[in-house]
């Protein structure tokens, strides 16, 4: 639950996004990231 709540909390401040190739970002306005990256399906 906790990291869930961090996640909701980060999100909430993104104030830009981005995709590259195989990467997706999201940033918030103090330089916090999240990132992903996709996977091939097994």
């Amino acid at each position: 639950m906790e990291q869930q709540d961090r996640f909701l909390d980060h999100a909430r401040q993104v104030t830009r996004y981005g995709i590259y190739g195989d990467r997706f970002f999201l940033r918030t306005d103090e330089d916090q990231f999240l990132l992903f990256q996709a996977k091939e399906a097994a």
